[in-house]
């Protein structure tokens, strides 16, 4: 994620999404352990405007911890 953010390496959101709750685990048998109890769901992104500006989202209740990114930085460059 970090290398998303300074603008090294381009990750889609729902990719990084999934990387941001593979960082809550500290290593490899911890991610299968939360991938082995975490439920399967379907999840569509919206989007929504803030502000003025187009925010791509996704619900609450899904254990990410990101909800939101600004479209304009969110999609495939």
């Amino acid at each position: 994620i970090n290398a998303r953010e300074r603008g090294e390496r381009k990750i889609i959101f729902p990719t990084a999404r999934n990387l941001d709750l593979l960082g809550v685990s500290r290593c490899v048998d911890e991610v299968i352990e939360f991938a082995a109890r975490r439920p399967i769901r379907p999840i569509t992104p919206q989007v929504a405007m803030r502000d003025g500006e187009k925010f791509l989202t996704i619900p609450a209740g899904m254990g990410y911890p990101v909800l939101e990114e600004p479209l304009a930085t969110s999609g495939r460059f």
